[in-house]
């Protein structure tokens, strides 16, 4: 949940007396070419807010959602511990009773800051619409962003329509 998440980064700004996103960079954001435009929000105390307050544009995300993808592996360099990325991705708790209230994709499971989705993916739901959702077994990243913070719940509802695309394109 968000209040925990965020209680964790309060802990590791408090032992590591810098903000969570500066011990990020310098662990592994920055070896992925993640912007300097990212930043958190941070709560009245000035502590960022860990839940869900990275403000980051597309490409970060997609650089992010590809090094955990790849197992913390970036231009061969081990950047976060691949086992820990293998079980914060897998299914570690229910959350059908509780989280399903958002829809079918909210009620999948939960890993360690990941929440499971349908067809064996993963998602980061970010504030006010970020989202980066990852399918391993077609390796498709979704990422999307938007500004839901006016909507009630706040929650970006993404739908689709099954395509068919043509086989040859007319130009």
């Amino acid at each position: 949940d968000t209040s925990s998440s965020h209680t964790l980064c309060a802990l590791v700004e408090k032992r590591m007396g810098r903000p969570l996103l500066d011990v990020l960079r310098r662990e592994a954001l920055d070896a992925i070419g993640f912007s300097e435009q990212s930043y958190c929000i941070r709560d009245p105390m000035g502590i960022s807010q860990g839940g869900s307050g990275l403000m980051a544009t597309p490409r970060d995300m997609l650089a992010l959602l590809r090094l955990v993808a790849q197992g913390g592996q970036w231009d061969g360099q081990q950047l976060l511990p691949q086992d820990y990325l293998q079980a914060a991705t897998a299914w570690q708790i229910d959350n059908a009773e509780n989280g399903g209230s958002g829809g079918w994709d909210f009620a999948q499971g939960y890993g360690y800051q990941f929440w499971m989705t349908t067809h064996n993916g993963y998602a980061f739901f970010g504030m006010g619409g970020q989202l980066a959702i990852y399918y391993p077994d077609k390796d498709v990243i979704l990422i999307t962003t938007a500004d839901t913070q006016g909507r009630q719940g706040g929650v970006q509802p993404v739908s689709y329509t099954h395509l068919t695309l043509p086989t040859k394109l007319e130009v």
